[in-house]
């Protein structure tokens, strides 16, 4: 999706923008870096290690889409 369509999306209403939130970003980084570290943990099953791996690539996505929206709007802002 482009940020075009999401900038759509929130022109119809579909989307909302939130404003960036450094305390929900440290919050999720920390949560994804906590259970990256437990995953090395070699008495875990692989089921709970798997577990423990999906949820840190789930916990660090919207940080992911932050930091992506950011450089988008900085090389926009860059070009004009």
């Amino acid at each position: 999706m482009t940020l075009e369509n999401l900038k759509n999306l929130e022109r119809i209403g579909q989307l909302k923008a939130e404003p960036f939130d450094k305390q929900e970003f440290d919050r999720l980084v920390d949560a994804a870096d906590n259970r990256l570290h437990d995953v090395i943990n070699s008495s875990l099953s692989q089921a709970s290690r798997f577990d423990l791996t999906y949820n840190a690539a789930h916990a660090s996505e919207p940080t992911n889409v932050q930091k992506i929206s950011r450089i988008i709007d900085s090389s926009v802002s860059a070009q004009h």
